[in-house]
């Protein structure tokens, strides 16, 4: 029942991580990863050959730091990217803020993907959190998310979503009760996953034995 990506394929890949934290001086945890593979066909014709690298470090005042760097072949396509991130408050989410770029070529094109990203907990208890992204690529995409959400209790939420897609604009509003015993119920009005906004009402209910 196993899930088989190619018939036609051999190779390898290897995995190598660290991953640390420290106790004293000013960098609280410290990652780095390497992933490499090898795979060709049974004919002897490149598949796909690549190497990934990640690291990340993690400061005392809760400021995170992150670059990667990526060189993939997959057949006749190559792809090289490069990866720099920053956070802010990384273990706070209700007052965090993060943004990350990454830049390169694909298949011959430039290519370029940038998102900003924050949360904030109203003195009210509402949660506001607010990202925004654009790719170039062969093509400009631009997506807007706005958030609002209200845990009314450790088991109710109320949430709000409003979603701008290149021009196309989507909003949903949803009630939650979950997390406790019996019977979970959610109500949301309007479609998530749709382009624009779509009169829908949703009344699903979940019961978990």
């Amino acid at each position: 029942l196993g899930f088989v990506r190619f018939d036609d394929r051999r190779g390898g890949s290897m995995y190598l991580s660290y991953n640390d934290q420290f106790r004293t001086g000013g960098i609280r945890s410290a990652s780095v990863m390497v992933f490499g593979n090898s795979f060709e066909t049974f004919d002897n014709q490149n598949q796909q050959r690549g190497i990934f690298f990640r690291s990340s470090v993690t400061t005392r005042s809760d400021l995170g730091f992150s670059l990667q760097a990526e060189t993939e072949r997959f057949e006749d396509e190559e792809e090289r990217t490069v990866g720099i991130g920053f956070d802010y408050n990384v273990s706070n989410r209700f007052k965090r803020f993060g943004i990350d770029y990454t830049f390169g070529e694909r298949d011959g094109s430039n290519t370029e993907f940038l998102r900003a990203s924050a949360s904030y907990r109203l003195p009210i208890g509402i949660d506001l959190g607010l990202s925004h992204s654009f790719l170039n690529f062969e093509g400009y995409t631009d997506q807007t998310v706005l958030t609002l959400g209200w845990e009314i209790d450790p088991k109710q939420s109320l949430t709000a979503r409003f979603v701008n897609s290149n021009g196309n604009e989507n909003f949903y509003l949803a009630y939650q009760s979950s997390g406790g015993t019996g019977m979970d119920w959610f109500l949301i009005i309007g479609d998530p996953n749709a382009g624009e906004f779509t009169n829908r009402l949703s009344l699903k209910f979940v019961w978990a034995r």
